[in-house]
């Protein structure tokens, strides 16, 4: 089998990236509620993404599935995700990483295709990787979402870059030292 070069492949299109970027939001815990940057610091410390229900309702009987999910986006396109996520706290990784983890696009599908237990029309297996939608009501294709069916574990290595608020980054690098890249989230916003 020949091998292919994806990354010189995406290197050449605007529209592609090479990395798939888990933003991170508020979320109440057994210490309480934490911010975006406390997710991001807990994901760091225990190095682990833990996997999530994903809110689709569509792995069969109306149950959702578990996956961790991330964005695909160009790096300037990552900087005005949706709410709740914070577009300033973010972790990303190689996308050949998060493929050899288990993890893919996720497959959109039209909510009028599910049955009435909404269960999409596809092998169990691919049921954390269904997007369902509906075009008049939404458009969630800019996500350009990816899924890892179950938590995803790293080493700091296989961090490519973080993405924090400016006056967070200093801190960032002192307890992180390990992580090859933070990334000031104001820069990318002033470099648009």
């Amino acid at each position: 089998m020949q091998h292919h070069d994806f990354g010189r492949e995406v290197r050449r299109r605007r529209d592609q990236s090479l990395y798939v970027t888990h933003f991170t939001k508020e979320v109440e815990s057994d210490e309480g509620k934490l911010s975006p940057g406390q997710v991001l610091r807990r994901i760091l410390r225990q190095r682990r993404i833990y996997a999530r229900p994903v809110g689709d309702r569509c792995a069969g009987q109306g149950r959702d599935a578990d996956a961790v999910c991330l964005t695909e986006a160009p790096l300037l396109g990552l900087i005005v995700p949706t709410a709740p996520r914070s577009p300033a706290h973010g972790i990303g990784f190689d996308k050949r990483f998060v493929y050899a983890q288990g993890g893919m696009p996720v497959i959109y599908l039209r909510r009028d295709l599910l049955d009435e237990e909404h269960t999409p029309p596809v092998d169990p297996r691919l049921y954390p990787f269904v997007k369902p939608f509906e075009v008049e009501v939404e458009n969630p294709t800019y996500e350009r979402e990816w899924r890892v069916p179950h938590d995803l574990a790293f080493t700091f290595e296989e961090v490519a870059y973080l993405i924090v608020p400016r006056e967070e980054r200093r801190r960032f690098l002192e307890e992180f030292p390990s992580v090859p890249r933070i990334l000031d989230y104001e820069f990318l916003l002033e470099s648009m």
